[in-house]
């Protein structure tokens, strides 16, 4: 007994010790850090604890900075101008102050905008162009070299002070430290201490003074954060969805309204224990290692609009069960939906917090609006605190998308080009003009609408512009709502089309469970005329004429979906299934009915030989290829429009049965046209057939009944032109849905409604058709065989035949 309790012991202990082994050997071991002259910081002994680490000398020491630096967050663009951040970076050379909007300096000491939001630079990990000028020299050393160059008009140096505050390393921690004081690095690099700003975010110093108010940063180190030995003690691990929030969060909620973890709506990965890096994992490939720092992406157009599309998408995780992930079934929607619908635009119906949806800078700030301005889109919450985003084509697929509306002020070069004037110069002709302007909303912003308004501001811009050597003409523009304004040679308004300025954004998170989604309540949640896919409401202009009302489309419009066409397809769509029921059930009833009070005609001839030939070989052959490819496409076509996956997978799934409807569709278009000319002659109304009408061709009386005919009396007439004509709405119909990508969504959703209606039509025709030329006159089936027929048959049923019967025996 108390050995069987000293082994329990003893492999409790060894099951407790080995995970527990097994995680030491994980964590990242202490480090010792470095000053940027490759000194070491040793709190024990005192060592250089008056400088801040150096992450490149730190970090560096065992993995390769300069592989490191290649990755896109690093790396990125000088030319890349957003109306979110609005200032542009100046050129390298410049002839004129005038030409100097923002130095990559500020771009690094000035993080934050007027009006309190974070600029781009706060969000750049550093290395790149915070750290190295664009002749790839580090600013403080070429700096400290050559002191000149903060009076040049050098946009890497214009009045900087890049040899006293240093330079922004890549943070390594600012990613793989949990904890990472995200504030503290920002306010340091505000003061222009950005050697100082990795160890304060770090949380292993704080930091007195500023550079930028001409005082030298002490700094004093927290014991704490070391061991004993002196080396840094710190939890570093791979990037937390913490750490990538501190950028990503307050960037995405301006830009699509992300917040990951909203813990009334939060997105379903991220409920199911899901991080950022699941997804956006590193590429790692022969050509990009992962040590590049290259993160995969998802579609969207940003800073790394070369590596859009890199990370796994939807289907790839869900067809294959990645990470555990639920395969779809998708059984209440039809699968050609997901050929042009993107998976994030049934499974994201609503944001979860309002993004930016206009930036406005006519006083010279960056000003946001988030959808509170658009009064119907307030309607849109429905009580629950989320708002609907807009859908937008992408690529040949439906995303949810939110696009802000740019509202700023530019100068038209004479190539026409626009170039976006500097905030400084819209803040200064605002100020001059400010009276003149109302705040038609009443929401405490002046904006610029109506036409006074507009001219006022232009001829302001005009003055300040007047002696600026930045253009080559002054001719001051305003941008707003899609269209350009402008003042001609006669000082009037004219004005254009331009979306210059508008940025979209894709909403991939915030995703939702199959309950929550569009289509969850069935067909009308998407088709319905007052669904958000067709009577949502779209921004388009957000300071109109009339009193800066705000001014819409609907987002059918935006879809290419026409509003009128939608509704007719919103009844065949609800009411199809009892359209189809009806129509079949309609044909079938009418012959079961007829069948038994009328009864069969013409008996008697269905025993005689039959020795003329009605049809020949080639008639037969086309009317049977016609009539397989008909049944078939029946068949097919029901489980197309119904979604019956059983009907479907005896064709071999979805894709495999839609290519057997396409070759039977073929079938069926060449067989109709040959149908159509082998039988035109035939199928021409003649004086007699009109007697045969007025009889009904005998067909509601018991007796028989002699009515005139040709070779096709009146009611086959009727049915050929009804065919063709059907037959060819199906066939041009069929072939728009074939080649849908060459077609808008009206042009779709037009034909699929004619499509659908057309073959309901057709096939209740056929089934009368077929009953009448088998059941209703016995024998007459047997000549889609041989093509022959009794010379009393044919003198009864066609006595005005207008061809010659020839007896082949």
């Amino acid at each position: 007994m108390f050995m069987r309790i000293f082994k329990a012991l003893l492999i409790g202990a060894f099951l407790f010790l080995i995970p527990n082994m097994f995680n030491a050997a994980l964590a990242h071991m202490p480090v010792t850090l470095y000053t940027e002259d490759g000194e070491a910081i040793n709190l024990r002994r005192g060592e250089n604890i008056d400088q801040p680490y150096s992450p490149k000398q730190s970090c560096g020491t065992c993995h390769d900075y300069n592989a490191i630096l290649k990755g896109y967050h690093f790396q990125q663009s000088w030319d890349r101008w957003s109306v979110l951040e609005y200032r542009q970076f100046a050129e390298k050379e410049n002839h004129s102050p005038d030409e100097i909007d923002m130095t990559a300096y500020q771009f690094a000491t000035q993080v934050r905008l007027k009006e309190g939001k974070l600029a781009f630079g706060a969000f750049h990990p550093g290395g790149g162009i915070l750290e190295f000028d664009r002749g790839l020299r580090r600013y403080d050393d070429a700096l400290r070299d050559n002191p000149d160059l903060a009076g040049a008009l050098d946009g890497d140096y214009y009045k900087s002070q890049w040899d006293k505050s240093g330079v922004v390393e890549i943070d390594c921690l600012l990613c793989h430290m949990p904890g990472y004081d995200y504030q503290g690095r920002i306010e340091q690099m505000e003061k222009g201490n950005l050697r100082w700003a990795a160890t304060v975010g770090a949380r292993l110093a704080s930091v007195q003074g500023s550079v930028l108010d001409g005082e030298e940063p002490q700094l004093t180190y927290n014991p704490e954060a070391f061991t004993a030995r002196g080396a840094l003690r710190a939890e570093i691990t791979s990037p937390t969805d913490e750490n990538c929030q501190s950028c990503h969060g307050s960037l995405g909620l301006r830009q699509a309204g992300f917040v990951w973890d909203n813990k009334d709506f939060s997105d379903i990965h991220n409920q199911g224990g899901m991080n950022c890096i699941d997804c956006h994992a590193l590429i790692n490939t022969e050509e990009i290692p992962g040590i590049n720092h290259q993160i995969a992406t998802g579609k969207g157009k940003g800073a790394a609009a070369e590596f859009a599309g890199t990370m796994l998408g939807c289907g790839e995780c869900h067809e294959r069960g990645e990470f555990g992930a639920p395969r779809p079934v998708h059984n209440t929607i039809k699968l050609s939906h997901l050929e042009y619908i993107s998976c994030q635009g049934c499974h994201v119906p609503y944001q979860t917090a309002e993004a930016t949806s206009v930036v406005d800078v006519t006083t010279g700030a960056v000003v946001d609006f988030t959808r509170e301005i658009e009064e119907a889109a307030l309607a849109a919450l429905e009580g629950t605190g989320r708002i609907r985003p807009q859908l937008q084509w992408v690529d040949g697929k439906i995303y949810p998308v939110n696009t802000i509306k740019g509202v700023w002020w530019g100068n038209k070069n004479p190539d026409g080009s626009i170039v976006p004037l500097f905030l400084d110069e819209i803040e200064k002709a605002f100020r001059t003009t400010r009276n003149t302007i109302n705040d038609g909303t009443g929401n405490g912003y002046k904006e610029v609408n109506t036409q006074e308004e507009i001219v006022s501001m232009l001829n302001s811009l005009q003055e300040v512009l007047a002696n600026n050597e930045r253009f080559e003409r002054v001719q001051p523009v305003y941008i707003k709502g899609g269209k350009v304004y402008e003042l001609d040679t006669g000082g009037n308004l004219s004005v254009s089309d331009n979306n210059m300025g508008n940025e979209t954004f894709l909403i991939a998170h915030n995703v939702v469970l199959a309950h929550e989604a569009y289509g969850a309540g069935g067909c009308s949640d998407c088709h319905s005329p007052n669904s958000h896919w067709i009577a949502g409401q779209v921004l388009q202009d957000p300071w109109g004429p009339e009193a800066g009302e705000a001014i819409y489309t609907t987002q059918a419009s935006v879809l290419g979906l026409n509003k009128t066409i939608m509704s007719f397809y919103y009844v065949y769509q609800n009411f199809f299934r009892t359209i189809l029921f009806l129509g079949f059930l309609g044909a079938f009833v009418i012959t079961v009915v007829h069948y038994a009070v009328i009864g069969p005609k013409g008996k008697h001839l269905a025993r005689l030989p039959r020795n003329m030939t009605r049809y020949s070989l080639f008639e037969r052959v086309s009317h049977f290829i016609r009539m397989v490819s008909t049944t078939l496409l029946i068949i097919t076509g029901i489980g197309f429009a119904l979604n019956l996956t059983g009907i479907l997978n005896l064709g071999g799934g979805y894709y495999p049965t839609r290519i057997i409807h396409i070759i039977l569709g073929i079938l069926f278009i060449l067989s109709s046209l040959t149908a159509s000319v082998i039988w035109y002659r035939n199928a021409l109304i003649k004086s007699y057939d009109f007697e045969w009408l007025k009889k009904l061709g005998g067909y509601f009386t018991k007796q028989e009944c002699h009515v005139p005919a040709g070779h096709f009396n009146a009611g086959q007439k009727i049915f050929y032109w009804m065919s063709g004509i059907l037959s060819f709405l199906i066939g041009i119909t069929g072939i728009i849905l074939i080649f849908r990508g060459s077609f808008s969504g009206s042009w779709l959703v037009a034909a699929a409604t004619i499509h659908g209606l057309s073959s309901v039509l057709l096939v209740s025709a056929v089934i009368v058709h077929a009953y009448l030329g088998s059941a209703a006159n016995p024998g007459t089936w047997r000549v889609l065989i041989d093509g022959k027929v009794s010379e009393q048959w044919c003198r009864h049923h066609h006595p005005h035949a207008d061809i010659e019967y020839k007896n082949k025996e």
